[in-house]
């Protein structure tokens, strides 16, 4: 047995084909321990080695300082937050893949809960007519912006005679020329929808540095961050941030001393420009109060760090990095449970000076004659409560309403209603009787007036102070009504937005329909 097995083995090594076999199982293992070197060994050096990487420099906040009172007794300090930051990021390449993200990541911060950082400067009305949030200088400041590729020419143009909606259109879609695409946002969204895409898109491109990120949503909830970093993959150029926000002790007592601190404004951005460009669209900065006179005191100094970033975006590592530098403490000369005694004091007197002069009819008193006799109207306190937001109307119509808050709603719906008969009565095209002459009404009249004028629908400028007509309705001999059908004949009134068109009116009905157009604004 073993010869002949002796004689097998022989007759292989005699074979020709032997050394070929020979080579081949060397290959095989060479290949194998290459393979296993390269693949176990090696792997995850050789795989971070061939990822595409570059570099960016990234800004890291300062922590704010601390505000004390003279004890030492904290008031103000901050507290660990995260934010939703984003930047403009390689990784997208059109438009369309943009505000798709934009999209998804509104979806996402709003459907846990929270709400966007960015204010957009245009707003859509109740009546579902565009207009802009702010006014002068302001609204000159995003015109610029928005118009930024036009030249001066067009520019100045368009702010003499832009309107909401044709910023709103121009932002959605440009003109359609290689510069002036702008955000290209497409039908499939609503005008809500759009704005908030609008208000994210045009923080973006005012953005500068363009590497920098801004802030899209801040102290968002856990929620919100766990999802967001669910969906990194899918959010390209999106990123949870750790910071910090600041917190009050009592604010109730020293609110009006320390003040508070919000997002930097375009205004503000370009006040604290002083060449160094310190200050970006992210900052967060004092904005009254103790917060705003020491922000330079307070706000410490940036840090940043150069990161190297593979192709998903992603962090790979941190080339070089200088910490922040947390801002200085400020300490008051207040004694804070003084202060707190203080409010409590006034509080009270202010309360029984106001229980005692209170009373359930509109009687005013002596009105300023002598100061012991003002009296203040139930009414009027009432009103204080409701204007400033102290109660709150909108929810009196809830199904969960109470019915006292039913009760309430509805006697506010009746009233409402009686103001516009009235309203519909002394704007008549005949009525004769002057505003002076109107009671309690005069002041809904003035505020019509008013409207008119934030609207610029009436050409303020245009009417002499002399004329008439003016004079008659400044020294209350006419009723609003009459002095708009003079103003409507003498071109005052701009008629554009009633959509005439090439159809003829009289000039009853042009008053008429321009009374109904602002009554629905």
């Amino acid at each position: 047995m073993f010869d002949v097995i002796l004689d097998y083995i022989k007759k292989i090594l005699k074979s020709r084909l032997f050394p070929i076999t020979l080579i081949f199982a060397a290959l095989l293992f060479v290949l194998v321990y290459r393979l296993f070197q390269l693949q176990i060994v090696e792997g995850p050096v050789i795989a971070e080695e061939t990822i595409l990487k570059t570099t960016k420099t990234r800004e890291i906040k300062s922590t704010r300082g601390n505000i004390y009172d003279r004890n030492g007794k904290l008031l103000a300090s901050n507290v660990l937050s995260y934010s939703v930051m984003m930047e403009d990021n390689s990784a997208i390449t059109s438009n369309e893949q943009r505000n798709a993200i934009i999209y998804d990541l509104i979806n996402i911060i709003e459907k846990n809960g929270d709400t966007l950082d960015n204010k957009f400067y245009i707003t859509q009305n109740e009546a579902g007519e565009f207009e802009f949030t702010v006014k002068g200088a302001a609204l000159t400041r995003f015109l610029k912006n928005a118009y930024a590729y036009l030249d001066k020419k067009e520019l100045q143009e368009k702010l003499e005679t832009a309107t909401a909606e044709e910023v709103y259109e121009f932002l959605r879609k440009g003109t359609g020329d290689n510069y002036t695409h702008m955000f290209d946002i497409s039908d499939e969204y609503t005008v809500e929808e759009t704005l908030k895409i609008m208000g994210i898109r045009y923080a973006l491109f005012c953005n500068y540095p363009k590497h920098m990120q801004i802030t899209v949503a801040s102290n968002v909830n856990e929620n919100t961050v766990a999802e967001v970093m669910e969906e990194s993959a899918n959010l390209p150029g999106v990123e949870i941030q750790k910071q910090t926000r600041r917190y009050y002790n009592d604010s109730l007592y020293y609110a009006h001393i320390l003040g508070y601190t919000g997002l930097i404004s375009a205004e503000e951005l370009e006040e604290y420009d002083d060449g160094t460009e310190y200050y970006n669209s992210t900052d967060v900065i004092g904005k009254s109060g103790l917060e705003k006179e020491y922000e330079s005191y307070l706000s410490g100094k940036k840090g940043s760090e150069i990161v190297t970033v593979g192709t998903s975006g992603k962090v790979i590592g941190v080339v070089d990095r200088v910490d922040p530098v947390a801002g200085n403490d400020v300490y008051l000369t207040i004694d804070s449970e003084l202060q707190k005694d203080i409010y409590h004091i006034v509080e009270k007197k202010i309360t029984s000076i106001l229980l005692d002069k209170i009373r359930p009819d509109m009687n005013y008193g002596t009105k300023g004659e002598s100061a012991n006799n003002i009296l203040t109207p139930i009414y009027e306190v009432y009103f204080a409560l409701i204007n400033n937001n102290i109660i709150d109307i909108t929810q009196f119509d809830d199904r969960d309403a109470s019915p006292l808050e039913k009760q309430v709603y509805a006697k506010y719906e009746a009233a409402l209603s009686n103001v516009f008969g009235q309203l519909d009565t002394l704007l008549a095209y005949d009525n004769t009787i002057p505003n002076n002459k109107t009671g309690d009404m005069e002041d809904y009249l003035d505020y019509f007036y008013e409207v008119m004028k934030e609207q610029n629908l009436l050409y303020v400028s245009d009417i002499p102070k002399d004329d008439s007509v003016y004079q008659d309705y400044v020294n209350n001999k006419i009723g609003l009504n009459k002095f708009l059908i003079h103003a409507i004949s003498e071109n005052w009134v701009d008629l554009s937005p009633l959509d005439i068109g090439d159809r003829y009116y009289n000039a009853k009905e042009l008053y008429n329909m321009l009374i109904s157009y602002v009554k629905n604004i």
